[in-house]
């Protein structure tokens, strides 16, 4: 089990951002990554949701759904996607971003209505055994489901939520 005596929630016009629900299901989006083609990318995933649902104190559960052949990130799939080709939008040219999770949510409560992980796999390459020159998939991942759970961005450098990444990390 893992410890988290501090994080930040996502709070947006006063508003705390959350799941309605103890049990959240994520979707994986069935193409994959280019980049990783040994069959290791669906257990670094699952490693990375697991490691939230070890934090002691937790009762949001986070289950693996059904793969999905959907690119669509609209609705309310909570799929996990590696964007090879910019079709979400999410990643314009030099925006520097590895993944995001966009969240849409409730104005009028902050009830998290759908989250889906990006990773921008059209600029940067990843890896799941640490080959030089690649971003790590369960790190990267690890740190955008602490946003799909609504996580903030943490000010403590070499937390999970700290909002740096690098090759190699």
């Amino acid at each position: 089990t893992g410890i988290a005596d501090a994080y930040i929630r996502i709070v947006i016009n006063g508003k705390t951002i959350h799941w309605d629900t103890n049990q959240v299901t994520w979707n994986f989006q069935a193409d994959g990554s280019a980049d990783i083609t040994d069959g290791s990318l669906e257990a670094a995933m699952e490693h990375a949701f697991e490691s939230w649902a070890g934090v002691d104190g937790t009762a949001l559960q986070l289950q693996r759904g059904a793969d999905t052949t959907s690119h669509s990130v609209s609705g309310s799939s909570h799929m996990v996607m590696f964007d090879e080709t910019n079709q979400s939008g999410w990643f314009p040219v030099g925006s520097g971003m590895v993944a995001v999770t966009p969240i849409t949510y409730r104005t009028s409560d902050g009830k998290i209505l759908d989250a889906d992980i990006l990773f921008n796999a059209r600029d940067y390459t990843f890896a799941t055994d640490g080959s030089p020159g690649t971003f790590d998939v369960q790190d990267v991942l690890t740190h955008e489901v602490g946003h799909f759970i609504s996580l903030d961005h943490s000010p403590l450098h070499g937390s999970t939520m700290w909002p740096y990444v690098q090759a190699g990390q």
